[in-house]
Order: structure tokens, then C-alpha cells, then sequence
């Protein structure tokens, strides 16, 4: 594995096309990210995409090229769709998964709740991970977030689930 992160990393370094199946790989997840949020959710220099990985311990790469790199980047029609691959231990990839859905769904409304067959969640992972979705007004959720999001990690905290 250490050897494909390395290679993948250079190869993203360089921006050059990342070609990976994810379905080879038991190490590897991906996230579809719309055209319109891809800079949200990678950040200035990639820098929330890098806070992400650190707190999941995943790495993570666009299937064609890394946003934020140094390269030219060919942009496509504003509805586009471009995979994300999340490479690394299988509950921090679910984490991060998580994590960018919610992040994308606020950058754009619908974009996962309207269309369950976009979440990628239904693989269990041989029945180490399950997923349970919880309908909550927004007061509910406002509630279950916490400030600056201290109800929602002490709720993961106490519970060991992802929230």
C-alpha cells in the first residue's frame, strides 16, 4: 500500500491523471463532488482537503486531476461531476465520506439528500461498518451540532459512532 500512496501522491504532484478503479481496491472509496463546490471543498492550496486527511488519516485525489495544484486545469460544464478517491483505513474513509457529503450539501442543497443513489454508502464493509440515517428538524440538528460542533463530537465521543 505504502508504495501506491507514493506513487499516487507523485503522480498527483505532477498533475497528472490519476487512473484507479476503486472497485480493486479494498483500501480505496470515492465521493462524487459537483463541479460548483470542488473549490469549497478542497480549500485555498487544498488546505481543507489536507485537514480532512490528517483528521481521517485517508489521502485523498480527484480521478483526473488535483484541484488546487500548480497545473492548468481544463474545466468542464458547471454540472459536472468529478469522482473523489478516498484511499486509506475503512472508517476513516466512511469519516470522510461523511464529512465531505455534509460539506457539499451545503454548498449545494439537494445535491445528496434528493438523490440517495449519489451517497456510495451502502457497502458495509463486510458488516464492520453500518449506517443509520436519523430525520431531524433543523432545530433538532442545530441542537445535535453544538456549538462550533461540540455537541456532535461528544455525541461521537461517548457513542464510538460517526455523527
Amino acid at each position: 500500500l505504502g508504495r501506491d500512496y507514493i506513487c499516487f501522491l507523485l503522480l498527483n504532484k505532477k498533475n497528472e491523471p490519476l487512473k484507479l478503479n476503486p472497485e480493486d481496491r479494498e483500501d480505496c472509496s470515492w465521493i462524487d463532488v459537483p463541479q460548483d463546490t470542488i473549490g469549497y471543498v478542497t480549500g485555498r492550496e487544498r488546505s481543507t482537503l489536507h485537514a480532512l486527511e490528517e483528521e481521517t488519516e485517508t489521502l485523498m485525489f480527484f480521478q483526473d486531476k488535483d484541484i488546487g495544484g500548480s497545473g492548468p486545469r481544463v474545466r468542464g460544464q458547471q454540472d459536472e461531476i468529478e469522482k473523489l478517491f478516498i484511499l486509506g483505513p475503512t472508517r476513516g474513509r466512511r469519516i470522510a465520506q461523511l464529512k465531505l457529503m455534509s460539506a457539499i450539501e451545503s454548498k449545494s442543497p439537494g445535491f445528496f439528500l434528493d438523490h440517495r443513489n449519489r451517497w456510495n454508502l451502502d457497502d458495509t464493509y463486510g458488516g464492520k461498518l453500518g449506517l443509520t440515517t436519523v430525520k431531524m428538524t433543523e432545530a433538532q440538528f442545530t441542537y445535535a451540532l453544538g456549538r462550533r460542533g461540540a455537541t456532535r463530537k461528544k455525541l461521537e465521543r461517548a457513542s464510538g459512532a460517526i455523527i
